[in-house]
């Protein structure tokens, strides 16, 4: 079974290449440009791993972190 992981980053050249790598690797990545996005994916779908930029314009990685635990869409295992 493959694993999915959810990409939240703002810098396109970092996504990119962390895409590639997490893919070679034979991961489903699904990947978010900016926080808002990244958090509705969180909480919509089901992911085994999430890597969140700390710093982004609009919603924060722990933003994004604090809305999942809060709607129970995140265990501490994934996040």
């Amino acid at each position: 079974m493959n694993r999915r992981i959810l990409l939240v980053e703002d810098d396109p050249a970092l996504r990119t290449g962390l895409e590639d790598s997490l893919a070679q690797e034979g991961y489903v990545v699904q990947s978010a440009a900016e926080g808002l996005t990244g958090q509705n994916l969180l909480l919509e779908e089901p992911f085994d791993l999430a890597i969140l930029d700390l710093m982004m314009p609009g919603r924060t990685g722990f933003e994004i972190l604090r809305a999942a635990r809060r709607r129970g869409s995140c265990s501490r295992s994934c996040c």
